[in-house]
């Protein structure tokens, strides 16, 4: 296996890969399925596929697994979870500051939309220094959140002077 580009304990981040793409999509989480189902009206396996060998499209790994994809597209930050993530989502949690730390060395501004029935999406990227500005009802009348989030040297998921100050 390649390199990752980046590192937090046993989460690991590389390029996503068309061998990556069917074993992830196998074992996609229900909530996903039914995201592109109701959202997209399309095939997961298929959107994943048209992923392979984009620049800013990447997989997170345990131990050679897939448990997520993740990329960004046009400033839009996006994440795909697999049913693993469940027993996984705390590390994620932990290592995710990292995540989106690298996307912001190519993005000065970070959004996404995400739907209102996707709870753990919603918290986690709350979690992450993405703020709700609107909600707002797609062409379908499904409930979404627009969340945006934008570096800068006092909010850098690692900057400075984010840091705590010691006296």
């Amino acid at each position: 296996m390649d390199k990752p580009l980046i590192k937090h304990g046993k989460f690991e981040l590389h390029h996503l890969r068309e061998a990556d793409v069917l074993p992830f999509y196998l074992n996609l989480s229900s909530e996903n399925v039914r995201e592109f189902d109701v959202l997209y009206n399309r095939d997961p396996y298929s959107a994943l596929l048209e992923e392979v060998g984009q620049d800013m499209t990447h997989a997170v790994k345990i131990d050679g697994a897939t448990i997520a994809v993740t990329g960004v597209y046009n400033n839009v930050f996006w994440a795909m979870f697999s049913k693993d993530i469940k027993k996984n989502w705390r590390g994620l949690v932990r290592a995710s500051p990292k995540l989106v730390s690298f996307y912001h060395q190519f993005f000065d501004e970070l959004i996404c939309h995400i739907w209102t029935e996707n709870d753990f999406t919603v918290n986690w990227v709350s979690h992450l220094g993405f703020e709700a500005k609107r909600m707002y009802a797609d062409d379908n009348e499904n409930l979404m959140v627009h969340f945006v989030r934008c570096n800068s040297k006092r909010n850098h998921v690692g900057s400075k002077p984010s840091r705590p100050v010691m006296h």
